[in-house]
């Protein structure tokens, strides 16, 4: 594992690679499955993309590095990443920002 700064959490390659594969994969599987269902292009990513992110960064953060010391810092760690990741996909897709 890669130095550690205080305040930002350094990734290995590794982890990174594994991160950004899987959400260009999950991209590839479910953005057409959802334009089947007939759900917007805007929404699909929102939803896909947020919970992508959020599920695979907790995981690659709390499984693969274990940056954690305990279960309630681990929830704490997972919900913060959840609500920013929202909060994110949401500013970039529908807002434009």
């Amino acid at each position: 594992m890669m130095e550690q700064n205080k305040a930002w959490p350094m990734l290995s390659f590794k982890s990174a690679f594994l991160f950004f594969g899987v959400i260009i994969l999950i991209n590839f599987i479910f953005q057409p499955l959802f334009g089947l269902l007939g759900i917007s292009p805007q929404v699909s990513l929102f939803v896909i993309n947020s919970v992508g992110i959020s599920i695979t960064l907790s995981y690659v953060l709390l499984v693969l590095n274990k940056m954690y010391r305990s279960k309630k810092q681990a929830l704490m760690v997972s919900g913060v990443i959840t609500v920013s990741s929202f909060l994110v996909c949401y500013a970039v897709i529908f807002l434009g920002l």
